[in-house]
């Protein structure tokens, strides 16, 4: 078997510089979704079951200076 081997690569620029960190809701999602859709790239969603997976994700979208989609769920972290 072969390992699959994921690079992490910066999303394109933003579609404007409005958007800021932080939550991002009404028509600057939509711009956003729109950009992402425009330019191909995912904006990925993680489901964050633990304080520490937060951290994890918040980190990693910084340091690829990348949207991130956070999920929170009721038990979901008892899979």
């Amino acid at each position: 078997r072969k390992a699959l081997v994921v690079k992490a690569v910066s999303a394109p620029p933003a579609p404007s510089t409005r958007l800021k960190a932080g939550v991002v809701h009404g028509q600057e999602l939509k711009e956003l979704l729109q950009h992402a859709q425009d330019k191909q790239y995912a904006i990925p969603a993680v489901n964050c079951t633990s304080s520490s997976i937060m951290n994890a994700v918040m980190e990693s979208a910084k340091e690829a200076n990348a949207p991130v989609m956070v999920q929170f769920s009721n038990g979901g972290g008892s899979f």
